[in-house]
């Protein structure tokens, strides 16, 4: 299923990476998932963004300027409570 995100959840180096984002946690057909604070889903034939009252983790991922990044973002009931980047790693 494709994502796209917010830019305030990406790192800096690929903030313009907003669309284009897959996971296979979740399979909506003829929609995508739309991250911001909150989850949505958007239906691809009549445009209507729905909240997708979602609880558990969603892995996501892309290839960015030939770096293969993956996220992973937790939600309680359509709420995002967290998001960490998985890959690649960088240690704080």
């Amino acid at each position: 299923m494709d994502i796209e995100i917010d830019p305030i959840h990406l790192p800096p180096r690929i903030k313009n990476f907003t669309e284009g984002w897959t996971t296979k946690d979740i399979e909506e057909k003829d929609s995508i998932l739309i991250i911001t604070n909150k989850l949505f889903t958007l239906d691809l034939n009549t445009e209507e963004k729905t909240l997708f009252n979602y609880t558990g983790d969603i892995f996501f991922y892309q290839i960015c300027n030939d770096t293969y990044y993956e996220f992973v973002a937790g939600f309680k009931q359509g709420k995002m409570i967290d998001i960490e980047q998985v890959q690649p790693f960088i240690e704080d």
